[in-house]
């Protein structure tokens, strides 16, 4: 996020806001953001404006900020394994406060420990809350390594913090850094970094975006300096989703809301402490009862084969339009093996449509 190297070399755990391209103000000089060859993509319908900061923006006016038209902002917390941004504790309970929809980014050292620096973070975050978006990794320097051991790394980093928190991570980078194309990091919700653009040209792993960073020069009510400016791919409803861990937009294998969504690695959803959306999250059942097959995304959001509908997972429905947002994750059930709903089993772990053989049900209300 808009930093310039010297910053990174004084080693202050806030130096670009998600580094990424306009972390914090300043511009940065490792990053390219401007526009290349890579393929454009446009906002599918609405947008909401969100924010990027760091310690470098200083003392932040977040009542203000949500005043102005944000809806969304990320802050900075981390940087390797011995960096904390001192302006984080203020910016996270500021957010919540404002009723700004946060979420937390770690500037990446591809040199470092990945599983250090993932565990780093989460533990200066603390546990995510309903309403949390998905940690976010800025990915946007080697630190010396090759580009296939960088990446490695960050794949490391993001299965680590999706596992840990129940929510797939997003990932923050440009079109134009790495040189490759990288299928471990496709499964990760994408926040593009791209200036001067109309549309944002997306890595080859994705075909839209989640989030976009647009501008590493904006002026913000509460901000007193420059301040990277963010777009959402997506509603309100939307972005609400995505921080329950449901997927979409700029994921490697959907497009819809923002995809930090549905998870990697066979979490999805959930609130933080790892809870997954489908399993022993409550929500969706009436009174406020736990059900085993309680959904939180929300009406339109579906996987491969299920579909949310009322607060309960059921068979995919044919009607395209009832599909809002698509991620194809799986969705873990608790239940032991044969356990069926009147359209669902259980089966390895995770809900598949119910089949056909009568003997595969041995317990549930489809039992």
């Amino acid at each position: 996020m808009a930093i310039t190297h010297a910053r990174w070399l004084l080693g202050v755990a806030g130096g670009i806001s998600l580094a990424l391209v306009a972390c914090g103000g300043g511009s940065r000089g490792g990053e390219n953001v401007g526009s290349g060859a890579q393929a454009s993509s446009c906002a599918a319908g609405s947008t909401l404006k969100g924010v990027d900061v760091s310690h470098w923006d200083g003392a932040v006016d977040w009542t203000s900020v949500k005043a102005s038209g944000i809806s969304f902002a990320f802050a900075k917390a981390t940087e390797s394994t011995d960096l904390i941004d001192d302006q984080f504790a203020a910016n996270w309970s500021g957010m919540k406060a404002a009723g700004v929809v946060r979420g937390a980014y770690h500037f990446f050292d591809s040199s470092a420990d990945p599983t250090a620096q993932a565990t780093y973070f989460l533990a200066e975050v603390g546990t995510l809350e309903a309403g949390d978006l998905p940690p976010v990794l800025d990915f946007e320097q080697l630190n010396g390594e090759s580009e296939a051991t960088a990446v490695a790394n960050a794949a490391t980093f993001l299965a680590a913090v999706t596992a840990r928190t129940g929510k797939t991570a997003i990932l923050y980078m440009s079109a134009e850094f790495l040189s490759g194309t990288y299928s471990s990091l496709a499964p990760y919700t994408l926040w593009d970094a791209n200036y001067g653009v109309t549309c944002p040209g997306v890595p080859a792993e994705w075909t839209t975006w989640a989030f976009w960073q647009n501008s590493d020069s904006g002026s913000v009510n509460g901000v007193s300096d420059a301040v990277d400016l963010d777009y959402f791919n997506g509603t309100l409803a939307q972005l609400t989703a995505l921080t329950s861990g449901s997927g979409g937009s700029g994921s490697g294998s959907s497009s819809g809301s923002s995809s930090g969504g549905g998870s990697s690695g066979g979490s999805s959803g959930g609130s933080s402490g790892g809870s997954s959306s489908g399993s022993s999250s409550s929500g969706g059942s009436s009174g406020g009862a736990t059900s085993p097959d309680a959904c939180t995304q929300g009406d339109g959001f579906c996987t491969a084969t299920l579909q949310c509908d009322s607060g309960h997972w059921i068979v995919r429905q044919d009607d395209s339009a009832a599909c809002t947002t698509v991620d194809d994750v799986v969705e873990p059930c608790t239940q032991a093996a044969g356990y069926c709903t009147e359209t669902l089993q259980c089966d390895g772990d995770n809900w598949v449509p119910r089949t056909d053989d009568p003997t595969a049900c041995t317990s549930g209300p489809g039992g």
